[in-house]
């Protein structure tokens, strides 16, 4: 302890680099195909799963927080209703009415035939057939087997009823005459404003009373904790109400570190009044916490250095460690202190030595239980990864790595039932 105590002392400033990890997709293997295709859709800056979402009371608001943000080092870009009028309308509108004055003529004639008689469809189709017969002949290849067919089809078609060739008719002109409609109305264009934005597009970010929405986009990798918490704290600075996937995950993890640290302060204290009442001494105290709060250091301190960070799934081992650590240290701590008070009555009181004994074995047992449990989490770690780490206290798997007469002591059966002496 002498020389552990100032080992942990000194390498206590790794506690600044400990990290919480609060992004729960970690606790799933990434080689599982959802978790893979999500995972790719994040890398996408354009994704609203890494997004950050801002209200503001105007547009104008919006797009002056929205110049603040784009500042950031760690913002790639910031969209509005604005980012949605495209800029530059007077340069590209020339160049399509340059282009529509060209095209214009041949998309509205002044001069329209007729539209054919079933007839004339007939003998189109007839000598259109003949010609593709004529050119494929008898040669191989996909292309001339591709004219036969199509020579056999016009030919069925030309020998078909009315109502066959007006059906094939609406099927193959009917969608170009919808994209000739669509080339004249897209070569007619008219300038676009705010006011202008189609309405099921505005209302995603404008409301019906002028409250605006702005979404902020990070610049580095999603996927990277520390990266995107600097993103979230980054822009949290400036609009503190900011909200959104980032934001939420962020502080998430903040609410189960908080709650976690409370926590462990009110154990602490509750512990050392209870230990307080029961044994008395000031130094026993010591002795009993002292080393858990050691151990619990050391722990936070080696997560640093094997670059393990703290998440939702390992965090739970922290209570562990506090419950564990105390509920056994106290057995030594009682025994050490019977033997030293009392050294004469240990040869003259049967009943005593009895006593001890059995709670130096109680000691021993637990502690090879606990040394069982800590070789089944270890290898439960070192099992395929299937998700997050089955922790769960009392599971099958983790009552598996105890050894079979360990499960039933208790108390004091362990004599008889784990030694095989009689009570």
């Amino acid at each position: 302890m002498a020389f552990t105590i100032p080992a942990v002392a000194l390498a206590s400033p790794l506690l600044l680099f400990l990290l919480f990890d609060f992004n729960p997709l970690h606790l799933r293997s990434s080689e599982v195909e959802s978790v893979a295709a999500l995972l790719e859709q994040r890398k996408d800056p354009q994704t609203e799963l890494n997004s950050i979402e801002i209200i503001e009371p105007s547009l104008a608001t919006a797009d002056l927080v929205a110049r603040r943000l784009s500042e950031l080092h760690e913002v790639s870009q910031v969209l509005t209703l604005t980012n949605l009028v495209p800029g530059d309308q007077e340069e590209k509108l020339n160049l399509i009415r340059a282009l529509a004055a060209t095209i214009t003529p041949s998309l509205n004639p002044q001069d329209v035939d007729p539209p054919p008689t079933d007839d004339e469809t007939i003998a189109s189709l007839t000598s259109t057939a003949d010609l593709l017969s004529d050119v494929a002949g008898t040669e191989p290849g996909l292309g001339a087997d591709s004219a036969r067919r199509l020579s056999s089809a016009l030919s069925r078609l030309a020998r078909a009823g009315p109502a066959l060739r007006k059906k094939a008719e609406t099927t193959i002109a009917e969608p170009l005459r919808n994209l000739l409609e669509r080339l004249r109305q897209e070569l007619n264009p008219q300038p676009i404003i705010t006011e202008t934005v189609p309405r099921d597009i505005a209302r995603q970010w404008i409301t019906t009373d002028g409250r605006a929405r702005a979404r902020v986009l990070p610049k580095a990798d999603p996927d990277d904790t520390r990266a995107l918490g600097d993103f979230v704290t980054a822009v949290l600075a400036i609009e503190p109400n900011a909200t959104g996937e980032a934001v939420a995950l962020y502080e998430s993890g903040n609410t189960v570190v908080r709650a976690f640290v409370e926590a462990g302060i009110f154990a602490l204290s509750a512990i050392a009044v209870l230990l307080w009442i029961t044994l008395r001494r000031i130094g026993d105290l010591l002795l009993t916490l002292v080393p858990l709060l050691v151990a619990g250091v050391e722990t936070l301190e080696l997560c640093v250095v094997f670059r393990l960070p703290l998440n939702f799934a390992n965090i739970i081992a922290l209570p562990l460690l506090l419950g564990v650590g105390v509920a056994f240290k106290i057995y030594y701590v009682m025994a050490s202190n019977a033997a030293l008070t009392n050294p004469g009555r240990l040869a003259k009181n049967p009943d005593l030595t009895m006593t001890l004994s059995r709670s130096d074995l109680e000691t021993m047992m637990a502690a090879r239980v606990e040394l069982n449990r800590m070789i089944a989490y270890g290898k439960q770690k070192l099992d395929a990864h299937e998700g997050p780490w089955r922790s769960t206290i009392g599971s099958r798997r983790v009552r598996s790595g105890l050894p079979d007469h360990a499960r039933h002591c208790h108390g004091t059966d362990i004599r008889r039932k784990c030694i095989g002496q009689s009570p």
